[in-house]
């Protein structure tokens, strides 16, 4: 049997991985997301209790916070149906007049990502 050269397995290796990608890029999509979630919640929440307790919030009040924060981020089924955060920040919206959009966090490009060493 003979070998295949380098360049030609290289290529099918990419030709492969490929084919992979497009067949299964929903599901790869959804788990770079999901596992990332997480992560990016609790850098949000730890966004949020710095700036509180630059407005004087103590020890206390930023402990319930977390706290109301984790029953939120944990909250059961009700019904049947798991409340989905789309619909709580509506009804921020709706009633306080929250405005979500003014959330823009500033991300390095690909290329500053990469000079980064990640």
């Amino acid at each position: 049997m003979k070998s295949l050269g380098r360049r030609t397995l290289r290529q099918k290796v990419e030709i492969e991985t490929e084919k992979y990608m497009k067949e299964n890029y929903e599901e790869l999509a959804y788990h770079a997301i999901c596992g990332q979630a997480p992560v990016i919640m609790q850098e949000a929440e730890a966004a949020m209790l710095y700036a509180l307790s630059l407005h004087g919030y103590g020890a206390k009040r930023l402990k319930d916070f977390h706290d109301w924060y984790c029953q939120i981020m944990n909250m059961p089924e009700i019904m049947g149906k798991t409340p989905k955060l789309l619909d709580v920040m509506h009804v921020m919206q709706e009633r306080y007049g929250i405005d979500f959009d003014r959330v823009c966090p500033k991300f390095p490009t690909y290329e500053q990502f990469k000079e980064s060493d990640g």
